[in-house]
C-alpha cells in the first residue's frame, strides 16, 4: 500500500482462491465506486466478464438484498453491504445529474441513462461522499 498521495493504491482483497485482489487508484467506474465503497470486490470470479451487461452490473449490486431479505436466518453483514452499495451507487448518479460531481469520462447506455460500467469518477470524489456522510468506508481509508 502506498501513501495517500496520487496513485495511492488500496486492495480489497480477493474474496476465493479464484480471485485477485482489486485495486482501487485514482479512477473508479460508478459500479466500481459503489462497490469498494460498501467493502465488496466489484469483480469476484462467478462475475464472469467485466463488460457484461449493465443488468448484470447492478444484479451484483443488488446482490444479497432480495434473496437474504426473505431468509428467516439473513446474513446481515452481506444485506448490510449490498445495501450500502446500492444506496451509494443511487447517491452517486444523484450527484452526477446535480453536478456535484463531474465525470472524468462519461458513457450513455441509451438517451440520458449513464453507464455505471463505463462512466469514470474520481475516487476523490467518493472520497468527498463519504466524508458528507460522515463515514470512514474500510477501503478508502489510505485516501482519507
Amino acid at each position: 500500500m502506498r501513501s495517500a498521495k496520487r496513485g495511492a493504491i488500496m486492495d480489497i482483497p480477493a474474496p476465493t482462491e479464484k480471485d485477485t485482489p482489486f485495486k482501487i487508484g485514482d479512477t473508479l467506474t460508478i459500479y466500481e465506486a459503489a462497490m469498494v465503497y460498501a467493502g465488496r470486490h466489484p469483480y469476484p470470479h462467478f462475475f464472469a466478464v467485466k463488460n457484461s451487461s449493465i443488468e448484470h452490473h447492478v444484479q451484483i449490486l443488488r446482490l444479497g438484498l432480495s434473496v437474504y431479505s426473505r431468509l428467516a436466518q439473513a446474513d446481515r453483514r452481506v444485506r448490510a453491504q449490498a445495501q450500502r452499495s446500492w444506496d451509494i451507487y443511487c447517491e452517486l448518479l444523484r450527484r452526477i445529474e446535480r453536478g456535484r460531481i463531474e465525470p472524468l469520462k462519461t458513457v450513455y447506455a441509451s438517451p440520458g441513462k449513464i453507464d455505471l460500467r463505463r462512466t469514470l469518477i474520481k475516487t476523490s470524489d467518493l472520497v468527498c461522499l463519504a466524508q458528507d456522510r460522515g463515514e470512514k468506508p474500510r477501503y478508502l481509508s489510505v485516501f482519507l
